[in-house]
């Protein structure tokens, strides 16, 4: 015995499986211009006035047209890449089933939940919904109409009960009129007759009107048939499928059955079978009733429909007509895969409107504050290229500035002018730490540029972007490289010109001359910067000048561990000048620290990273400053200076002190410490 059949859980073949629309590179129009519209909705979080009901219709259409635009734009897409490779078209089909799916339900959310009217006008409503978003037969109805013979086309009566079941008995007896004995049978006269008297719902047409009209017009066609007016033993096609057609306009349920390949789907039928049984919707479960019969018929189930065996769109639609609000969104959270995006909008919309008082079976609010923000994440985290948009969204929820710090500290940047996008929302939103943050990774993306590269020139990068971060420990690391940089190249010059010491290049002079107020940021800054103004004082002739500035930052214990002895050589001109520009506190601290290196070169212990000690101050990541090799160039050159120039060094040295003591106060030149 064959098992009886029940509910399939199959729909309309031209459904595919959904995919996500944040993945085809089609659609991200698709995603910014949806969050236009969204931005001119928002009126709680700006406090104005909540968009009233033809406000919010426009709003909703606005959403709608979106949809439907890229509906087309897609569709015109997937027939262009007929040659492309499967997979491309598999999901490009998803991409435009899907949003046929979410237009129908946004339309239908328009009609039953915002656009409200009277049961008559709603279901004119609904039947402008089938006829605008199902149309196959209205394009074969254009083959039928251009053939020679039209009645004997394989779709003509198709498209005769096509027409007829949508309401549209204007085209329904057109295409009638197009059969050979339209004029002169008097069965066709007849059923003719009856298309035209089918009484039309108009806007300005009273109620009570129209459905007297409608039930003057049933009980004629009730009365043909049972009148028999057309045979019913006849095996005429002709006269089979309008006797078809009159039961089907009698609202007989079960005729239906035959015209199922008619539809695209068993709602548009449930609203063909509304028209022509109750129009005015006076029943008030009408829905509830006839639903599942329906569905049933639809799919050639003889049993009652069990919902829970409905597929989730299916059941969306069923959730909308019924009015089954929290049910309705829960479905649209998992019946697209659109990361939220339809549930988002449509819920945003309610929120933003006057009418959020007709929805207080759900609490509108917390499902905004919900899903806006996931939506946003999505767009973070499928779509790099969405994050601004993200941020837009972002902006408009509950306890937004940290939703957008987070989604700021996620967002990766290649180029200047990211940055300055990055650097500009974190200053509207006064988020002074992302900001700073921002500055010290492109700091040190500079300056790992620099090292990989070997282009030195890219320092006075980093160091700008370091001091606006104003990070000590990373300006004190490139200022390391700055002052690294000039060891190298004096030791290259030593060694070229075989002196005792020689001048380094000093990289991106013109970035240290305009560092500014920012000085104060580092001791090391200031060195750098004091360093760069002893070579230019020296350079123009001012030996006093350029005296004073050395030996009181080495008075002052600002100079790094690493880079005292080079300080020291520069004093040599200086202490060896025919005028005595260095006093004896001056040269007794000169002479201290040319001891303490002495000693520290001259051993091998692992004390020799004091080296890289400032005042009290550690810096303990080696790995930031130099390379040990670096490091070891640095000592071993000045080993060699000490063992072949100690003798010279003390000489000059002892000889500034006996001029300090031979020559009169008056004309020793002033030395003011620098407090650093």
């Amino acid at each position: 015995m064959n098992k009886q059949k029940t509910l399939i859980n199959a729909h309309s073949s031209n459904w595919l499986q959904h995919s996500s629309l944040f993945t085809n590179p089609h659609v991200r129009g698709f995603i910014s211009e949806s969050g236009i519209v969204f931005k001119f909705v928002q009126r709680v979080s700006h406090n104005r006035e909540l968009l009233n009901h033809s406000e919010l219709l426009q709003s909703s259409r606005k959403y709608r047209s979106v949809i439907h635009s890229w509906l087309i734009k897609l569709s015109k897409v997937e027939q262009q890449q007929q040659q492309s490779a499967e997979n491309d078209l598999v999901e490009l089909s998803q991409m435009v089933k899907m949003l046929h799916k979410m237009e129908i339900a946004w339309h239908l959310c328009e009609i039953m939940l915002m656009d409200i009217r009277g049961p008559g006008q709603q279901a004119g409503q609904l039947l402008n919904w089938v006829k605008w978003h199902f149309t196959e037969f209205v394009e074969l109805a254009d083959q039928v109409i251009v053939a020679d013979l039209p009645q004997m086309h394989e779709f003509y009566w198709d498209v005769i009960l096509f027409f007829a079941l949508r309401g549209d008995m204007e085209n329904a007896a057109m295409f009638l009129e197009l059969h050979s004995e339209s004029q002169t049978d008097s069965v066709f006269i007849m059923v003719l007759e009856l298309l035209r008297k089918y009484p039309v719902l108009t806007n300005m047409q009273v109620y009570h009107e129209y459905y007297i009209r409608f039930e003057i017009w049933h009980e004629s066609v009730l009365h043909t048939i049972e009148q028999q007016k057309i045979p019913p033993e006849s095996n005429k096609k002709s006269y089979i499928q309008m006797n078809l057609l009159l039961h089907l306009l009698a609202g007989e349920i079960g005729e239906y059955s035959k015209v199922t390949h008619l539809f695209d789907s068993w709602y548009q039928m449930l609203i063909s079978f509304m028209i022509f049984t109750d129009p005015c919707l006076k029943q008030g479960r009408f829905f509830e009733n006839y639903a599942n019969k329906i569905i049933n018929i639809y799919h050639g189930v003889n049993e009652e429909s069990n919902r829970s065996q409905l597929e989730p769109f299916d059941e969306l639609i069923l959730c909308i007509l019924f009015y089954e609000m929290p049910t309705m969104i829960s479905q649209l959270s998992f019946c697209f895969n659109d990361n939220w995006w339809f549930v988002t909008h449509f819920i945003d919309l309610l929120y933003n409107s006057d009418g959020i008082k007709d929805f207080q079976f759900v609490d509108v609010q917390q499902l905004r504050d919900s899903f806006v923000p996931d939506y946003a994440d999505s767009l973070m985290t499928h779509q790099k290229q969405f994050w601004q948009l993200s941020i837009e969204y972002l902006e408009q929820c509950k306890d937004s500035l940290e939703h957008i710090r987070l989604c700021l500290e996620r967002v990766p940047f290649k180029s200047q002018r990211q940055l300055q996008t990055l650097v500009s929302l974190a200053k509207r939103f006064n988020l002074t730490d992302i900001e700073l943050s921002l500055y010290k990774i492109e700091a040190r993306r500079w300056l790992t540029k620099a090292r990989q590269l070997n282009q030195h020139n890219q320092y006075g990068s980093a160091l700008f972007w370091a001091i606006r971060s104003k990070d000590k420990m990373l300006i004190n690391s490139i200022v390391d490289r700055y002052l690294y940089y000039y060891l190298k190249t004096s030791i290259e010059g030593v060694v070229k010109t075989e002196k005792i010491v020689t001048d380094g290049i000093l990289l991106d002079a013109d970035m240290i001359a305009n560092i500014g107020n920012a000085i104060v940021i580092s001791e090391r800054l200031i060195f750098l910067c004091k360093y760069y103004e002893f070579h230019q004082l020296q350079k123009q002739g001012q030996h006093s000048a350029a005296a004073t500035i050395l030996v009181d930052m080495l008075a002052s214990n600002a100079i790094p561990q690493y880079f005292i002895f080079q300080v020291i050589l520069d004093c040599l001109p200086l202490l060896e000048s025919s005028n005595v520009v260095i006093d004896i506190d001056q040269t007794s601290k000169i002479l201290a620290s040319f001891e303490t290196i002495v000693e520290n070169l001259q051993t091998d212990r692992q004390e020799c990273s004091l080296f890289f000690q400032i005042g009290s101050n550690w810096n303990m990541n080696k790995s930031i400053t130099f390379k040990d090799e670096e490091l070891e160039q640095i000592k071993t050159h000045q080993r060699n200076i000490i063992k072949k120039h100690e003798n010279v060094l003390r000489l000059a040295i002892a000889r500034n002190l006996s001029r300090n003591f031979v020559m009169p106060r008056s004309e020793l030149s002033s030395c003011q410490t620098i407090k650093l």
